[in-house]
C-alpha cells in the first residue's frame, strides 16, 4: 500500500497543529511533511524523493511569501507537477 503525503508550508503553529489534526481525523495514514516558509520548503523538496502528493501552503509567512514560493516552485521541471492547495487566514473585510 501506499501512503498518501501532503507537504504544509505554514510559519503559523497554531495553523500547523490544526491542520494536523484535521488531516488526521480524516484518515491517520497520510504523512505529514512541514516547512515554515517558502525558502525552507523549496530546501526540503529539493532533497525529496519521492515527490509529496500535494502542497498545501500558506500566503502570509516570514521569510519567503506564497507567492514568491508558488513563483519558483512553479519553475522547477519536477516539482512544478506537484498540486497546490493556497490556503490563508488573512481577512481584507470592509467596514460594516
Amino acid at each position: 500500500m501506499v501512503r498518501k503525503s501532503i507537504f504544509w508550508v505554514e510559519d503559523n503553529e497554531d495553523n500547523q497543529r490544526f491542520f494536523v489534526e484535521a488531516v488526521k481525523e480524516i484518515d491517520q495514514s497520510i504523512c505529514i511533511y512541514m516547512a515554515k516558509n517558502g525558502r525552507e520548503a523549496l530546501d526540503q523538496l529539493g532533497s525529496m524523493s519521492p515527490l509529496r502528493d500535494i502542497i498545501f501552503m500558506d500566503i502570509n509567512m516570514s521569510l519567503m511569501n506564497g507567492f514568491e514560493y508558488l513563483t519558483l516552485l512553479k519553475k522547477h521541471v519536477h516539482l512544478k507537477i506537484i498540486p497546490v492547495v493556497i490556503l490563508t487566514t488573512w481577512n481584507n473585510r470592509c467596514g460594516n
